[in-house]
């Protein structure tokens, strides 16, 4: 016989329901504005709400990525005023932050109102702040807490994390929405910087990649103050990785044609060969969406090599990471090669085949919104 204390637990489980991880199927997210003593809101509630919720907003990011497979759905509260001043060590101290944010709103928020899977915790408490840091060069560890500290133990959440309300440190001027997810992708996915060696000129997966540069925006000409609000797709790996792609795998060996719809939109796929010690990874990055403004579309070719990824830039250039040291951060303007039309298939080029790694693509080419190929492995 089963004893009843543990008895009533399992069934108290059953009805609280299985807590879903991050980014699967839908999650509330509760955002709270705090406004320190010494800095005044530097924009109006409205002004978040839409980088959030509205047209081109971090909503639209999710749902446009996991192709309608995530549905984030935030609600943003009034600015509340702290009677703390500003300090930057505690600006990059989330653990401290997000409790005292939540003792500012305790008494005016019911947790069940932001809780979908019904554990008893608000799915993602998030606090936008006013200050501004004086760092402009962070790790994931000022808008998250360490991976041996539990969200729950500070706030009755399952997750969160803290930025400021206009870019990094005194960089940009709006909601950093790529800010967000590039950052989770460390703390929740372990997902490594993509970025190259910029001090070398190597700049990695450029824009083509949310885990690159294109956090920033879809190319090196977008200006400094919107750094952060137009970001680019995550890569192939990356999605599949999440779970907002079920990756066509190509094992053993074979010959085949495939027909891959845009990568934006529901029904495209990313397709996978497994190789020996690492994988080749196609998808097809259409001209809609988050994707409008890169600098050309068409069929990408990933390699991952653990956690590592590189794009095999269909020009055969490689020009992404042979380019100008413009330092450590090398902040846009400028004239760096973040991407460009030559690195899709076909492109500006018109380059229909490749072949390496065992692996042979043939015949490629756009019609309409799709990419068409043949593939031999």
């Amino acid at each position: 016989m089963v004893p009843r204390l543990i008895l009533l637990a399992l069934l108290l489980a059953g009805c609280r329901g299985d807590p879903r991880g991050p980014w699967e199927t839908e999650a509330a997210a509760l955002v709270v504005l705090v406004e320190w003593a010494d800095r005044p809101a530097p924009v109006s509630r409205e002004v978040v709400e839409a980088a959030l919720v509205g047209e081109g907003s971090l909503s639209d990011w999710f749902d446009e990525n996991s192709q309608g497979r995530f549905r984030w759905r935030p609600t943003v509260l009034d600015w509340v005023r702290s009677d703390r001043v500003f300090n930057t060590k505690v600006d990059c101290r989330p653990k401290q932050v997000l409790p005292h944010a939540w003792d500012l709103v305790k008494d005016r928020v019911s947790v069940k109102d932001h809780d979908l899977d019904r554990d008893g915790r608000i799915d993602e408490l998030w606090v936008i702040h006013s200050g501004r840091g004086h760092n402009n060069r962070v790790s994931w560890r000022c808008f998250f807490v360490e991976r041996n500290v539990d969200v729950a133990d500070l706030v009755p959440a399952q997750r969160g994390g803290v930025f400021q309300a206009q870019g990094l440190g005194a960089i940009g001027d709006e909601l950093p929405i790529g800010l967000f997810p590039h950052e989770a992708g460390h703390r929740w996915f372990r997902f490594d910087d993509q970025y190259g060696q910029p001090t070398k000129g190597k700049y990695g997966i450029g824009t083509w990649g949310l885990m690159g540069v294109g956090q920033w925006g879809p190319h090196a000409r977008i200006e400094q103050s919107t750094m952060w609000r137009r970001p680019t797709h995550l890569a192939a790996p990356h999605k599949a990785a999440v779970g907002w792609v079920d990756p066509l795998r190509l094992d053993g060996h074979g010959e085949r044609d495939l027909d891959l719809g845009p990568i934006e939109e529901v029904g495209g796929r990313a397709v996978e060969i497994p190789r020996e010690g690492f994988s080749l990874w196609l998808e097809n990055r259409g001209p809609s969406g988050f994707s409008r403004d890169l600098p050309g579309h068409g069929l990408l070719l990933w390699k991952q090599t653990g956690r590592t990824v590189r794009l095999i830039q269909a020009d055969g250039r490689d020009d992404i990471n042979t380019g100008k040291a413009l330092g450590g951060r090398p902040l846009p303007p400028n004239d760096a090669n973040f991407a460009d039309a030559g690195d899709p298939f076909p492109g500006a080029e018109n380059v229909t085949s490749w072949e390496g790694e065992g692996v042979r693509l043939s015949a490629i080419r756009i019609e309409g919104d799709r990419v068409r190929l043949r593939v031999a492995w």
